[in-house]
């Protein structure tokens, strides 16, 4: 039972980390306009490698 709940969870974070990239993306282009998104975008990419770690 253990290896099917982790089989399903493989695939589930592979949309969720494109969804993150997403974000990630709209929040540089933001930062780049001059808004205030810098602590967004570091805690975005903290995220992203916390996704990628799991």
């Amino acid at each position: 039972m253990t290896q099917q709940g982790g089989a399903f969870r493989m695939r589930k974070p592979f949309m969720i980390h494109a969804l993150f990239l997403m974000i990630a993306f709209f929040i540089y282009i933001q930062s780049l306009n001059g808004g205030p998104t810098y602590l967004i975008w570091n805690m975005t990419l903290a995220l992203i490698s916390l996704m990628q770690l799991s």
